[in-house]
């Protein structure tokens, strides 16, 4: 996903790898953290929650990267 987000924005795959990366870490610890006291009560639930969790993640970097690229390009 980041890779494509930097084609799209005339980066470098470097610069979108080392943004993905950066951000990851820190959005799968609160997202874990948030969806094992919110739903963690049962498997069912919690494999739920998690997958949920998975899919808000991922969303919410694709439009921080597409974020942070777009203002790049406004400033250059």
């Amino acid at each position: 996903m980041t890779s494509g987000l930097a084609k799209v924005f005339d980066r470098e795959i470097s610069e979108g790898c080392s943004t993905g990366m950066g951000l990851t870490p820190a959005a799968t610890g609160v997202g874990r953290g948030v969806a094992q006291i919110a739903l963690g009560k049962g498997p069912k639930a919690g494999a739920a929650a998690n997958a949920i969790t998975a899919a808000a993640i991922t969303e919410g970097m694709g439009w921080a990267i597409a974020k942070e690229y777009d203002n790049k390009s406004k400033r250059a």
